[in-house]
């Protein structure tokens, strides 16, 4: 005989996420469990820094197949001064031989995208690199050598737009120093890019954020 009351089903635990890098904004994550983009609770390690935390996160965007997803903080969020030992240190960033990077407040509020962009540039070694986030005004790339602060780079990329021809821009490199993970992070300010350029990257950007509820964040450019 089957009773009328049943129990209530187990409630499904937040999937447990490795914390792999943080530059003091973006979290660069690890996990099995597959993330879908948009606000999610999650529990966080890192045996570095003995971490297991449960806590709400933004999916800005991920590669499954590669387990890696990349993610931000909610505003007013207390787990930045927790992570804040997976920063690199400034003592490390100075043996590299670049300068500090701008602090907190000097960097200025803008609406950009996090997405990664097959790019090419003459100055990059290898020629190939990537684009962790861009706006019309600049990006920030994923090079495996720094580039030098203060120095001129043209840049080749494509946005996901079929109807849209390939950018040949031309920038100044603001900072470099040391990715959390592998390589090297370098914010750019374009110098040379057409006004038309600039619409078709701010509208790629807006159309992008808003089907997939992004988010207005701090920008690594600083003009």
């Amino acid at each position: 005989m089957f009773s009328a009351f049943r129990g209530k089903p187990a409630k499904t635990p937040p999937p447990q996420v490795e914390v792999v890098g943080f530059d003091g904004d973006t979290l660069e994550l690890k996990s099995e469990t597959p993330l879908a983009n948009g606000p999610l609770t999650v529990i966080l390690l890192n045996a570095e820094i003995e971490l297991e935390k449960e806590a709400a996160v933004q999916i800005d965007q991920g590669f499954p197949e590669k387990q890696l997803y990349w993610a931000s903080l909610p505003e007013g969020s207390d787990l930045g001064a927790l992570l804040q030992p997976l920063i690199p240190k400034e003592a490390e960033i100075a043996n590299a031989g670049g300068e500090l990077p701008p602090s907190w407040e000097e960097k200025r509020s803008r609406v950009r995208l996090t997405r990664v962009l097959g790019a090419m540039s003459p100055q990059v070694a290898g020629f190939k690199c990537v684009t962790h986030d861009i706006h019309s005004e600049g990006m920030r790339l994923q090079v495996d050598q720094p580039l030098a602060e203060g120095s001129t780079i043209k840049i080749r990329f494509e946005l996901e737009d079929h109807r849209l021809p390939a950018f040949d821009v031309q920038g100044l490199v603001k900072w470099c120093l040391p990715s959390p993970k592998k390589g090297h992070w370098a914010g750019i300010l374009f110098t040379q890019i057409t006004d038309q350029q600039k619409e078709q990257v701010d509208k790629f950007v807006e159309e992008t954020l808003s089907y997939e509820g992004g988010v207005l964040t701090r920008d690594y450019v600083v003009s």
